[in-house]
């Protein structure tokens, strides 16, 4: 027996409207929290500017989700995949460094609160500082408001108007926030913050 690796699929979707089963390409993790996860929105903070609202993970626009390289895509519809889970994850040049599951948020079609994780539980947590504190969407300090659907804090999870691991101060001129709620280890980065983060959304 060979198991499964990380890597592009086809996997089977239902549209929910017309109920026609079609068949996507998507990257999927097949190693974390038991694997079979289906990539559905990821975003590399400050490698992809100017932003627009087409890269939230809310919006109706489709960007292939076949990998894990620098860049952004986008899912539409993700209620296809009719999934019971949702999982957030953290890269740096493509290696792990935290990952939280939840169940599945409905919202995350429509607004900007469907990137919360409910019932949140640890996957992978690598950070020096705030571990078992799950990701959630911010728009760092009331910054600016079109941050949400993007921007993800790691240190107050119920509360979106507080701090950044991501990106912060406006949605027009962001400022470089990477990493500065998690801190990288040495064994991943020897930049603690401000280096590459690619964010993902999964579904499974």
């Amino acid at each position: 027996f060979r198991p499964a690796t990380d890597g592009p699929y086809w996997v089977r979707v239902t549209d929910q409207c017309s109920e026609v089963e079609q068949t996507m390409q998507v990257h999927c993790d097949m190693s974390t929290c038991g694997g079979g996860w289906s990539l559905v929105w990821k975003h590399s903070y400050m490698e992809v500017l100017p932003l627009t609202q087409q890269m939230y993970y809310f919006s109706d626009t489709f960007r292939s989700c076949q990998d894990l390289t620098a860049g952004w895509c986008n899912v539409d519809r993700k209620g296809r995949f009719n999934a019971e889970e949702m999982m957030i994850a953290a890269y740096h040049n493509n290696h792990l460094v935290y990952a939280y599951r939840g169940r599945y948020n409905r919202n995350i079609d429509h607004e900007w609160s469907g990137g919360i994780l409910l019932d949140p539980k640890v996957c992978v947590d690598h950070c020096k500082h705030h571990v078992g504190v799950p990701p959630a969407p911010s728009d760092h300090a009331a910054g600016d408001i079109q941050l949400l659907g993007i921007a993800f804090d790691k240190v107050t999870p119920s509360n979106f108007r507080l701090n950044s691991d991501t990106i912060c101060s406006s949605f027009d001129n962001p400022r470089n926030c990477r990493w500065g709620d998690c801190n990288l280890p040495s064994s991943i980065s020897s930049n603690e913050r401000g280096t590459q983060m690619t964010l993902a959304i999964y579904v499974r």
